[in-house]
């Protein structure tokens, strides 16, 4: 095998380590999908803004093989995808071995926006993960208080799934 293919296969390696689905104009993985060129999303300063997606694709329906890479992660989506069981059923479909999704909690200030579909709280994740075999690590974040008379409540879920045969279960909350 000359060099020039040695490269580009361990540039195809590396270039399938993490997967951002729902990416939009923050990417954070090697391969970034979203199912717009541009944001349907209205910005405070409603301005149209182009995704840096490198693949437009539903994330319910992903265009890759099974266990094409070893992350995904998803960060403020399925709280607006139509099916969220189907969305989950892609995300572990795809993944070789670890998960990362981010969504405000079903109680949290952030939750009840009009584009929102679905509202998500910790028994949701750990029904709806039961059946793929994954260990589960959910983290919910409170934001500081501003007062004492403010009470405290849940603002966002990170749940983290693991696809080995070993589980780790855990929940933690963080202040």
């Amino acid at each position: 095998m000359s060099n020039c293919a040695q490269c580009q296969m361990q540039t195809r390696q590396e270039y399938l380590e993490t997967l951002d689905v729902g990416c939009g104009d923050q990417p954070r993985g090697d391969v970034n999908v979203d199912c717009y060129r541009y944001s349907k999303q209205v910005r405070p300063d409603k301005k149209i803004v182009k995704t840096c997606a490198d693949v437009i694709a539903d994330g319910q329906y992903l265009p890759f093989h099974d266990e094409s890479f070893n992350k995904v992660v998803s960060f403020h989506v399925i709280e607006h995808v139509k099916n969220p069981y189907r969305f989950l059923k892609e995300l572990v479909r795809v993944s070789k071995n670890e998960i990362l999704i981010v969504c405000p909690h079903r109680f949290g200030k952030g939750a009840k926006m009009p584009y929102h579909k679905n509202y998500f709280t910790l028994p949701w994740f750990r029904k709806a993960l039961a059946n793929f075999k994954c260990g589960i690590e959910v983290t919910v974040t409170n934001f500081p208080k501003r007062s004492p008379f403010q009470i405290l409540r849940p603002e966002e879920i990170q749940v983290r799934t693991f696809k080995k045969e070993w589980v780790r279960v855990g929940y933690s909350v963080q202040k």
